[in-house]
């Protein structure tokens, strides 16, 4: 399921996944450091913060995105327990970027579903051609590797980011 809508120059990407594990399992995945790193789909150099993310939690993600180094300071603002968590993104490549994750009970296990509100700051026309295609493509790997991280060994979610990273070069 795939949505954007624009709303005063900030843009709203929202897409779901249906994942065949309880909604406790998905929540707890996505909250945590390991679990974060797992379904990320660029390349990430290093990651800073919390091993479980909670009302006020900051991280830093050091990642490569078209081949440019970039750090992303983010901060958990919104989190309700095995339903919902909002992430803001703090300093980045975005001029704003609230990241609302839902995790709903579904007939054969969690809908897990993001939406994002964001604008790089530039127009929305840029956004909503340039920026929205390149979401849709995150947004859809995400869960692919989301989907394959839950339902795999738990001890590859477990991976650090350079353990990712030398695997990624392989």
């Amino acid at each position: 399921k795939h949505q954007t809508t624009r709303d005063d120059h900030v843009a709203t990407c929202t897409r779901s996944v249906l994942l065949e594990v309880a909604p406790e399992t998905v929540f707890a995945f996505c909250t945590s450091r390991a679990g974060f790193i797992a379904h990320y789909p660029n390349p990430i150099r290093g990651y800073r913060g919390a091993e479980r993310w909670e009302l006020g939690s900051e991280f830093w993600l050091d990642y490569s995105y078209l081949g440019f180094p970039l750090t992303w300071h983010g901060k958990v603002t919104a989190l309700e327990p095995n339903r919902r968590f909002t992430d803001v993104m703090l300093s980045g490549m975005f001029r704003s970027w609230e990241h609302t994750h839902v995790v709903e009970p579904a007939p054969g296990g969690t809908l897990y579903t993001d939406t994002v509100r964001y604008s790089l700051g530039w127009g929305g026309w840029i956004d909503r051609i340039f920026v929205k295609p390149g979401l849709d493509t995150f947004f859809q790997r995400r869960h692919e590797l989301l989907r394959a991280a839950l339902h795999a060994d738990p001890r590859e979610a477990r991976r650090t980011p350079e353990e990712q990273h030398s695997a990624d070069r392989t």
